[in-house]
């Protein structure tokens, strides 16, 4: 399975990303993912306000995942991912994990995530921490295995929680649509 999406943001932001996902022997799987966030031309200026030229920024991340089914019912994951972002001739990187479990009850699946485990990107003397990242879904398929109904929830270190919902539905089994909705709880 592979999947690309670019995304148009306001203001010349623009979201890309690939990801590949390979099965292998054994319920194990192996997954490639490429993220880069584009944040267009910036306006610069001086500590006096002095307008000095247009700045670039981007952030760009690798995600490289394996994962291993452990009994019929239950599967664990985890990623590695290197993290780069640059502002104008400013840069850091850092790696960062994610954990993560899965149980399949028949047609219903659990799952749970904590996602950005260690590293900091340092901008000269600064040191900023990614946040650090709970997730919890649940699903049902419907239909045999055409369609899904799902749930999610997040809670990410220093905000609210928020939730979503998902419908999603495979057409002969070579296009997959979906559609789906989230908001926070504050």
């Amino acid at each position: 399975e592979f999947s690309f999406s670019h995304t148009g943001l306001m203001q010349d932001l623009r979201l890309d990303n690939f990801s590949m996902a390979i099965p292998m022997k054994n319920g194990s799987g192996i997954g490639l993912g490429l993220t880069y966030l584009g944040y267009g031309n910036i306006a610069g200026y001086d500590v006096a306000g002095v307008a000095t030229g247009d700045l670039s920024a981007y952030s760009f991340m690798v995600n490289l995942g394996y994962s291993q089914r452990l009994t019929e019912t239950f599967s664990a994951g985890i990623a590695v991912k290197p993290v780069f972002e640059k502002l104008d001739n400013l840069e850091a990187s850092t790696v960062t994990f994610d954990l993560g479990l899965m149980a399949e009850f028949g047609q219903f699946s659990v799952g749970a995530q904590y996602a950005n485990l260690g590293g900091k990107l340092k901008y000269v003397t600064e040191e900023i921490s990614l946040p650090a990242t709970m997730r919890l879904g649940v699903s049902y398929r419907t239909f045999g295995s055409s369609s899904m109904i799902s749930l999610a929830g997040n809670k990410e270190q220093g905000e609210g929680v928020s939730l979503g919902a998902g419908f999603e539905y495979a057409y002969n089994s070579i296009l997959t649509f979906r559609a789906g909705y989230g908001g926070s709880l504050e």
